[in-house]
């Protein structure tokens, strides 16, 4: 699967590359849900910058937003920081899943650098 998991203490980092599919963001969501150490995460960064393809609409991001959203009570306050490339189809899939997870228990940000998605995740 194109998505490759970097643990630290209070944190997860999630590399995703080549082509990006619905089923595997539900699989990397899924598989992280059951792990038992999501409850202790304080945040979670998702960086989408070395992907080619996105086979995803804004439909697929409202299937992926509902699951993340349902799950957000299992860890409230979990800050989940979205680092993207500058490209149309990036930029607008992240704003609109950011927007979806506004009435859940996350906070989520979009970021075009790491070095502002790892200083955003670690303020408390």
């Amino acid at each position: 699967m194109p998505c490759e998991n970097s643990w630290s203490e209070n944190g997860l980092y999630r590399k995703f590359t080549g082509n990006i599919q619905t089923g595997h963001i539900l699989k990397s969501n899924f598989d992280l849900h059951r792990d038992d150490r999501f409850q202790s995460l304080r945040y979670v960064l998702n960086d989408f910058r070395e992907i080619n393809t996105v086979l995803l609409d804004e439909e697929n991001v409202e299937d992926i937003a509902v699951v993340d959203a349902l799950r957000s009570s299992k860890n409230k306050g979990l800050k989940v920081a979205l680092v993207i490339a500058n490209t149309s189809a990036q930029v607008t899939l992240a704003l609109a899943f950011a927007e979806r997870m506004k009435g859940s228990h996350y906070q989520c940000k979009v970021f075009m650098t790491s070095r502002d998605a790892h200083a955003w995740v670690n303020t408390p």
